[in-house]
């Protein structure tokens, strides 16, 4: 068993604001720019129950400085769980632009690059086609 002397302690609080300093950076940036496409989600779940665990563990053993870390750090993890929520938008994969448009057939469902869409969606409302 580990004995608790002022410098042990001391060590525990540094650690624990140094790690609520470590994510002040990234939920600053993500509020700010009010983007978290590039957040992973499986990052900031395990983040949450790694938090919850070592709560319960400093609890358990009577460990103040663990408790705060880790009540600090689950914070910033759930800011931007919820930041994550809000601000990220479902999206096509990078780099297509397609829009759906149902085909003749009602069961069918269609990609098609947007530019055609728009040219098809002219040529039926007019019945002439407007492309080149």
């Amino acid at each position: 068993m580990a004995v608790d002397t002022p410098v042990s302690e001391a060590f525990g609080y540094v650690g624990s604001i140094l790690l609520f300093l470590v994510f002040l950076p990234q939920v600053w940036l993500t509020y700010r720019s009010r983007k978290a496409d590039g957040i992973s989600l499986l990052m900031i779940v395990l983040e949450v129950l790694a938090s919850c665990s070592f709560i319960t563990y400093g609890i358990l053993i009577h460990e103040w400085p663990v408790i705060i870390a880790n009540a600090s750090a689950l914070l910033c993890a759930l800011l931007l769980l919820t930041a994550k929520i809000i601000y990220s938008k479902p999206s096509l994969p990078s780099g297509d632009s397609r829009v759906f448009m149902l085909d003749s057939q009602p069961d069918v469902l269609k990609g098609i690059p947007h530019s055609q869409s728009m040219a098809s969606q002219a040529t039926t409302a007019s019945g002439v086609s407007e492309e080149p």
